[in-house]
């Protein structure tokens, strides 16, 4: 995840918006940077327990597309990302289980520290 947002940058952003959003209504130009440690880190730690849990429910949605299907002889293989004949058998492109979709979802979830 090395050219996105790393987990702590991510957490940041959240924390800055949910304090930007809670704060409309008594607006201080950057009180965020202006913050004290322990006030930031309450924040950070907030909303960085519930970090997981969106990633997660976002990453089980992506899988759910992606179920995998036996095939013969004794193959797994991803059937949305498989060719599908029209007789019910899969040709051509066939996609092994667990695909770069399921694979980059585990790679999510490795990253921003969702448990499974």
């Amino acid at each position: 995840m090395s050219e996105h947002l790393t987990r702590e940058q991510l957490i940041e952003q959240m924390a800055r918006a949910q304090f930007d959003a809670q704060d409309a209504f008594y607006p201080t130009p950057d009180e965020w940077d202006h913050m004290g440690t322990r006030e930031r880190a309450e924040w950070l730690a907030i909303v960085g327990s519930t970090l997981p849990v969106i990633v997660k429910a976002v990453t089980d949605r992506m899988r759910a597309l992606h179920e995998p299907v036996e095939v013969e002889p004794s193959d797994t293989i991803c059937g949305p990302c498989s060719f599908l004949l029209p007789n019910g058998r899969y040709f051509g492109k066939v996609e092994e289980y667990p695909c770069p979709t399921v694979r980059l979802c585990d790679e999510i979830d490795a990253d921003l520290g969702v448990e499974r």
